[in-house]
């Protein structure tokens, strides 16, 4: 399916004495403006700003599998935002801004209750999260390269399996036959067997790669919009996407702490370490 295009329908007003061709001028002013609801901004060569109302959950939904009108020279998102701060006791509430130029200038703006704002950018080298990858693919526009390797990637994916099979799972054995890798795995499986067997699946395969059979047709461990989004996505935001729909390692193996033995879960933590899987940080 290809991608639809935008088509804004609300005016957004603009001081005269802003730049529209500056992302982080026009963020600023655009986030003194309260909302109740996100936006998708766009902003055409002229300097008009216009807005395409968020009626999904979150505007990266509405964001997905879009295209940027021909004469857009900026997209990007106005919605509320919600931060809660560690020292703080309570959450403050208040806008943010993300625009993004078809040259790959992106800015964020923040704007909290009490008027103070928070800029970030604008920055050539392209802004991280799920938002300002949409409003790049959206442009047409290549998103950072994949942080996690393909490696992690496989062992989490046999994680997220074997938490949806514990009903069937009892000792290390059967959790061993739900690895993609298990057919090379023997009838004896180490921890450093199962990471090399790890290691090795991840290392053939590579993010660009698995985007275009998943654009092609679908599969674990993306639901029904899955071909859509990967179509749609480059190989760095896909990487990021894919990763954010398996839960994170850490959490996966703090669940099955208390639902298989402890020779099992010292197994799982000893090949996550040995395969490379667990990060540093």
């Amino acid at each position: 399916m290809p991608p639809t295009t935008l088509v804004p329908t609300l005016d957004i007003p603009v001081p005269d004495d802003v730049d529209p061709a500056d992302p982080s001028a026009l963020a600023r002013a655009l986030v003194s403006e309260a909302t109740a609801h996100a936006l998708v901004l766009v902003v055409d060569l002229g300097g008009a700003v216009r807005a395409e109302p968020v009626l999904d959950d979150h505007p990266v939904d509405a964001l997905c599998g879009r295209r940027a009108p021909m004469d857009a020279s900026m997209v990007g998102v106005r919605a509320p935002a919600s931060v809660t701060r560690r020292e703080a006791e309570h959450a403050w509430h208040g806008g943010v801004v993300h625009l993004v130029s078809r040259a790959g200038v992106s800015a964020t703006v923040v704007q909290d209750e009490h008027g103070v704002v928070h800029e970030f950018g604008p920055d050539i080298e392209p802004q991280t999260g799920r938002v300002p990858d949409s409003c790049r693919r959206v442009l047409g526009l290549a998103t950072p390269p994949p942080s996690e390797s393909m490696t992690r990637f496989v062992f989490c994916s046999w994680l997220a399996v074997i938490l949806g099979r514990l009903e069937d799972v009892f000792d290390w054995a059967t959790i061993v036959r739900l690895h993609p890798a298990a057919a090379s795995l023997g009838e004896r499986p180490t921890a450093a067997s199962v990471a090399d067997a790890t290691r090795d699946l991840g290392e053939s395969m590579e993010w660009e790669r698995f985007r275009r059979v998943i654009a092609a047709v679908g599969g674990f461990p993306f639901g029904p919009e899955g071909a859509k989004v990967a179509a749609w996505a480059d190989a760095g935001m896909f990487s990021r996407w894919a990763m954010d729909e398996l839960p994170p390692l850490h959490v996966s193996l703090d669940r099955l702490f208390d639902e298989v033995s402890p020779d099992t879960i010292d197994r799982l933590w000893a090949a996550a370490h040995l395969c490379g899987a667990v990060l540093d940080d």
